[in-house]
This record gives C-alpha cells, structure tokens and sequence, in this order.
C-alpha cells in the first residue's frame, strides 16, 4: 500500500481525542517490567503513532528515542514532540543507515500491513535490536483495518529465522487485564537474539510455541455482536453434529476402501521387506478413531461445530470442514 493510503486511514480520526490513553497507561506498566532486568538507553517504536510508548519511555528516563510512522498526524495529537518521530511507508522502510537501538517496539502494527511485508517487516525490526516487544492482532480480532491479523506462531517463526527466542509474560498482564489494554494483555511478546537469551531467563518464561488466546474483553465483544448467530447454532447444533459426525463416516468407508485395495496390491509383492514398505507408504492411517490418550477429541465437540458454523454462515452455506478439532 502506498504512503497516501496509509496517512489516509491513520488519521487524527483513527485517533480521536483520547484513544493514546490507554496505550500510553499500559506502556507505563509494561516497560518497568522489562527495565527490572534489562534497562536501555535507548529505544525506537516503529508504528509509534501518536507516540503514545515514547512519551512514557521518555517519563522514565529514556532520552534517545526514536518513532517511525505512516503519518504526520496534527502536533496537537502527538504526546512527544514532532523531532522525536520521522515518517516512512512501514510496509517498506528499511534501516537503511544500520542504526542500533537497546530496544525495538512496534505493538499492534503488523495486523495492518499486506501480509506480503511480514516477512520484511519482522526483518527490519531485527536489524534495529537485539531486544523487541512485540504484538500484533490475532485472527477475528476487530479493528480498523485489520488485514494481516495471525496467530502468535506466524510471528515467532518468522523471528527464529533471525535467532530470536520468544519470552511469553502474558499471564503477569492479565493479572492486570482491567489496567492494561486488552490487545496488549492478549498479545505482547519479547523477542530476544541469542545472544541476549541469559538475561530474560530468570525473569520471563520462555517458549517455542506462543499460545493464542482471547482476552474476556475480545470474547465479550464477539458474542455480544454475533448473539443471533449464536442461539441459532445453539438451536439447530443436533442437525450439525449428525451432518459432521456423517462426514466422518464417510471418510472412514474411503479410509477402507483405500486400504483394502493397498492390501490387495501388497499380496502380489513377493518380498516381504517391499511389501511393508508399501503398506506404510500408501495406507492412510484412520485419525478418526477414537484416541484413548484424548477421548474428548473422538468426535466433534459443541464449540468446534459453533465456530465451524459461525465462520461458514458468512458465505450463505456450509463448507465441507477441513478439521475436527480447534488447537488449544
């Protein structure tokens, strides 16, 4: 998306006259978190937008601060002076000088940007620091111009690409979830290169796989706006559950046939070892089998077929489902 279309939407009315607020108060509670074992001197927010986490990082203490952002919003909108903020096209900007900064953050941009720029954009935060908060919008989280909203995992394996492990301290954010903006309480993550993994250690859990999650603010706005479609799934849930578990039993006769003409086959082979081989190679093991080690995951439960059907009513009729479960 061109420059122009980004100052378009992110506009002093994006903003509106009290929307830093909350982000500026949440940045107040989270950075200390981060200074209690890594202190920087210096920081830059790229996405920084009214400059709501530069002003509080300037509070305590921080002078040499950078913004980057799609918009030369009104100085009266600006929580940091004008100097402190330079504007670029954040689909596209690169460190094109190399510069180095303690500590990167960009918190609730990505969601934004074409999905094409997040391999780039994740690039670009890392030739910045070593050590970055990080957030972005995670799927069906409403907000102007979401186009790029992805699980947690996305971003954590674009990160490990560079080295960088990723430190989850969600759960000490919603100890705090009626302080802290939800979207942050929800989403924020540290990201830290190799080389900088002891000293976040002690402090922060570290992880290979992010959990997604929705905050109760997020959860309550969902049902509030669907509560027709949800007592409409909730009316009609036993004609769904014998549509999906038929489903199933269909795929279990393909399963079947399939693998009595693999059998069939295999009985011409006439060394034994090949023959093996080519059983394990072509027969289709039956995953809808009952697993004894998660007995509640044997046939569809009652919120997979809501959200199975919710994401489907959008387009007038059910599509065959591709899963039967939803990971935690």
């Amino acid at each position: 998306m061109e420059l122009n279309e980004l100052k378009n939407i992110y506009d002093e009315n994006f903003w509106g006259p009290r929307r830093g607020n909350w982000n500026y108060s949440s940045a107040k509670i989270i950075l200390p978190m981060i200074f209690k074992c890594y202190k920087p001197n210096s920081i830059i927010d790229v996405g920084c937008g009214i400059g709501t986490w530069l002003s509080a990082a300037l509070e305590l203490g921080i002078e040499n601060l950078q913004g980057i952002d799609c918009n030369e919003i009104s100085e009266d909108f600006l929580l940091v002076p004008r100097k402190y903020i330079s504007i670029d096209n954040l689909e596209t900007h690169k460190n094109k000088n190399n510069i180095k900064y303690d500590l990167a953050i960009s918190v609730e941009v990505a969601e934004h940007l074409d999905n094409s720029a997040s391999g780039h954009f994740i690039k670009m935060l890392t030739s910045y620091s070593k050590v970055i908060i990080f957030s972005a919008g995670i799927p069906y989280q409403e907000g102007e111009h979401h186009i790029n909203c992805q699980p947690p995992q996305f971003w954590h394996d674009i990160f490990a690409k560079y080295e960088y492990a990723c430190f989850d301290f969600r759960n000490e954010l919603m100890n705090m979830w009626e302080k802290i903006n939800p979207c942050y309480a929800q989403n924020v993550l540290l990201y830290v290169h190799k080389d900088f993994i002891d000293i976040f250690k002690k402090h922060f859990s570290m992880t290979n796989k992010p959990i997604f999650y929705y905050h109760p603010h997020y959860v309550n706005q969902i049902v509030d706006a669907n509560k027709n479609i949800i007592d409409y799934l909730i009316s009609e849930k036993d004609t769904v559950i014998n549509a999906l578990n038929k489903q199933i039993d269909d795929l279990k006769t393909i399963i079947e046939k399939n693998n009595l003409l693999i059998e069939k086959i295999a009985w011409w082979i006439p060394i034994k070892n090949f023959r093996n081989k080519f059983r394990t190679k072509f027969k289709i093991e039956d995953q809808t089998r009952p697993d004894q080690t998660r007995p509640d995951q044997t046939r569809p439960n009652f919120y997979t077929i809501i959200f199975y059907i919710y994401n489907n009513t959008k387009y007038q009729k059910i599509q065959p489902m591709q899963h039967y479960g939803i990971a935690a």
